[in-house]
């Protein structure tokens, strides 16, 4: 009996310490390299379809200009693309070179940041925020995370908000921790916050 309940005791103190472990391994910084690109698109990007997002039609021009002057610069198969929505932010879409797919992402108002080679999308990057103000950034700065399915952008830092799709006020605020404040990006745009990171400049 003595051995049954030790036996008992080890299982649940391993299975304890493994979900312990997995929880840890879920709450470290979202990292670039953790959402790989699966796609590595070669040639011309198909002419955007706005079929499923007929309002984005309008900025057709921006769109395709995105493409002409970046080619595929995100997830592998897409070109990311910007406008300034209203005075202070940016609208964002992720246009699939291979079908023209258009699919709309969050808007930013303090920039974005993203990789070829990655479908990790951050709206908002920490290291945009002013040293002054990063203690405790108004909302339209904080940073938020995003995986691309190819479909969708789906939260990652405050995944309650993929089954409601409306953060409100008062909610609880993300509390996984934040990447560095050197994380690289790879983007351009336009809007007082909406200028995307990077260093790189726009292929002519």
């Amino acid at each position: 009996m003595r051995r049954m309940t030790a036996a008992l005791l080890i299982a649940a103190s391993m299975t304890a310490g493994a979900a312990a472990q997995d929880t840890a391994s879920r709450s470290g910084p979202i990292d670039f390299a953790q959402y790989p690109a699966s796609d590595r698109f070669q040639g011309r990007p198909a002419a955007p379809n706005f079929a499923t997002t007929p309002e984005e039609a309008r900025f057709r021009s921006h769109i395709e200009a995105a493409q002409r002057q970046h080619g595929v610069n995100f997830a592998g198969a897409y070109t990311i693309a910007t406008w300034p929505c209203l005075s202070l932010c940016v609208s964002v879409v992720a246009v699939d070179a291979r079908t023209g797919l258009v699919v709309r992402a969050p808007e930013a108002y303090n920039g974005l940041s993203f990789r070829r080679d990655s479908r990790l999308l951050i709206i908002n990057p920490p290291e945009r925020i002013p040293p002054d103000r990063r203690a405790d950034p108004p909302a339209e700065m904080r940073p938020e995370y995003y995986e691309f399915t190819g479909r969708e952008f789906r939260r990652l830092d405050f995944p309650d908000v993929n089954a409601t799709g409306v953060y409100r006020p008062g909610d609880p605020l993300p509390s996984l921790p934040r990447p560095p404040t050197d994380v690289p990006g790879t983007g351009w745009g336009s809007g007082q916050f909406g200028a995307q990171t990077g260093d790189d400049q726009p292929r002519r």
